[in-house]
């Protein structure tokens, strides 16, 4: 067993600017390891999801003293550097293999089945999933759903098909944004407790960006708080601290 850090971030800069309303968002030292937990919590426009999409290779940072990601099969990869020399290709493969992410609305294709979707990731990695796709619907309590379209769903249903696409594939870390956001308190804790089962299963980091402070602190998250900096008018500035537990 190995404490090497899953991801492992310092002196990380993201900066959006625009002439009625700049943002940016300042990291310090920070690192995730493999099988943890961890909460991002803080007021609406802190910067939370901005920070997640840096975890998930969405956007590339403005600057950074250390982005490394560390995946157990892939060795250490210095992300900071492929963003720089415009590798997306090869981002876009960790991405796809490594992380799994639920966003606020679930972000379903509209087209496809529940199931269809759930299996979705596995099969853009070359895996079947028939098994898996019926394993985690009845975790989640959604098998009876699986030949139905997101449309016939209800807000809740369609999260936890969020949650099972997110993790079918077992990346190392999964990204979740709100994942509870529009669920009432009972179903956002059942929902959070199936994540965090799953997660533990597939022995994944979850990194979450929640509103919910007594949520996240009762179902054990280290907690990094995310917090607006002084700042001028239209320009907002925000910091990550952390981790306290």
């Amino acid at each position: 067993m190995t404490n090497k850090p899953l991801l492992k971030l310092s002196d990380v800069k993201f900066e959006r600017w625009h002439p009625d309303a700049s943002f940016r968002l300042s990291i310090g030292d920070i690192s995730f390891l493999p099988k943890q937990r961890y909460a991002i919590v803080g007021e609406s426009g802190a910067g939370k999801s901005s920070f997640l999409s840096l975890l998930g290779l969405l956007h590339p940072p403005t600057s950074a003293e250390c982005f490394m990601f560390s995946p157990e099969e892939k060795g250490t990869t210095d992300i900071m550097t492929l963003w720089r020399n415009g590798e997306k290709d090869r981002i876009a493969a960790l991405r796809r293999r490594h992380i799994g992410h639920i966003v606020q609305t679930g972000a379903l294709i509209p087209f496809l089945t529940v199931g269809q979707n759930i299996g979705l990731p596995s099969e853009l990695n070359g895996q079947k999933a028939t098994f898996q796709v019926l394993h985690l619907s009845d975790m989640l309590g959604i098998t009876p759903l699986l030949t139905r379209h997101p449309r016939d769903l209800s807000v809740g249903q369609r999260q936890r098909v969020a949650v099972a696409r997110a993790i079918i594939h077992k990346p190392q870390l999964i990204l979740a944004d709100e994942p509870t956001a529009a669920l009432d308190r009972h179903n956002a804790h059942l929902v959070m407790t199936a994540l965090i089962d799953m997660c533990s299963e597939a022995r994944s980091a979850l990194v979450c960006a929640s509103h919910d402070l007594n949520l996240m602190e009762t179902l054990g998250f280290t907690i990094l708080e995310c917090s607006p900096q002084s700042a001028k008018q239209h320009h907002r500035s925000s910091i990550i601290y952390g981790p306290r537990t």
